[in-house]
């Protein structure tokens, strides 16, 4: 029987994929391995993020923790220093040292720390009356990046990103939809579907407008106390299951952008996927610890840097 196209087309796709990305898995880890620590120091070279009198009507939001802490450090360092007069909310995960925030700071001057305490005790009381909002935030620690950037800072939008990210560009779509005062958010479109319930029936209750928000990189109005009160509907809502699953801050944080509006971001600029390097990439999102976490050190940071000097 004769092979068809399209069965070619899968085999040489996969053959490709393991080309390219199974078998020199192994050795970029290795490699990365070798990396990471001589750009935890070279880190401590770089120039500080300049001030700016254009101030741009948006706070940063990261959410980290000490094994992450050198990314982190690279990621806002990338795409602060395009965001002029931007203030930075580092929120930690419980196990950020002071050593390690006194060598981000050195960096990144505008940075604000959120202990895992102070924020604790915030949305304690932020939470009162929101009683699924608040149970679903004590189990997953993701959900602070869809409940607390909200609740921190008074500028009109909120960027999110995580600790994954490098950017190489200026993020022109960002800086267009902050100083055009757009009403929607932006986000990172993911390359598959990654939300806690059937994809069907979140088509059903909030369409397919939101249907691949990725939680990595997004740009929102900032929510009020009354779009908080939504999702604390939406969670009233859910099966167990979808609150309890591991993409529940994703689904939520999709679930919410669905009533705010708002499209993703151009896939090859702002990119998350598999392959290396491309020029024409303004940022990318380095997820998966076998896949692509490797690049972010044999291929992402010399990028960043060439850029750079």
């Amino acid at each position: 029987m004769p092979m068809g196209k399209n069965y070619l087309r899968r085999l040489l796709g996969a053959l490709k994929w393991r080309a390219t990305e199974v078998w020199p898995a192994h050795v970029r880890m290795v490699l990365a391995r070798k990396l990471r620590p001589r750009y935890a120091a070279q880190f401590r070279k770089l120039p500080p993020v300049a001030a700016s009198r254009d101030v741009l009507d948006v706070e940063v939001h990261m959410l980290c923790g000490e094994a992450q802490i050198d990314m982190g450090m690279w990621a806002s360092w990338s795409v602060l220093r395009f965001l002029p007069g931007a203030a930075f909310f580092l929120h930690s995960d419980g196990t950020i040292t002071d050593d390690s925030r006194a060598i981000w700071s050195r960096a990144v001057p505008q940075l604000e720390y959120v202990s895992f305490q102070a924020a604790e005790e915030k949305m304690s009381a932020a939470l009162t009356g929101l009683p699924y909002l608040s149970a679903w935030r004590d189990k997953h620690i993701m959900a602070r990046q869809a409940i607390d950037y909200f609740l921190y800072g008074r500028k009109g939008y909120v960027l999110s990103f995580d600790s994954d990210i490098l950017c190489f560009r200026t993020p022109e779509a960002i800086l267009h939809a902050i100083r055009n005062r757009n009403s929607s958010a932006l986000w990172m479109k993911d390359s598959i579907y990654a939300y806690s319930m059937p994809e069907p029936e979140f088509e059903k209750r909030y369409g397919r407008n939101a249907i691949r928000v990725n939680g990595g990189f997004w740009l929102a109005p900032r929510f009020s106390m009354v779009d908080i009160a939504e999702m604390e509907r939406d969670l009233s809502e859910w099966k167990p299951e979808w609150r309890d699953g591991r993409w529940s801050p994703q689904t939520l944080l999709a679930a919410a952008f669905s009533r705010a509006g708002g499209s993703a971001l151009n896939p090859i600029q702002y990119r998350l996927g598999l392959g290396g390097h491309r020029p024409e990439c303004v940022l990318r999102h380095y997820p998966t610890p076998k896949y692509h976490r490797p690049r972010f050190f044999t291929e992402g940071i010399p990028a960043l840097l060439k850029r750079v000097w």
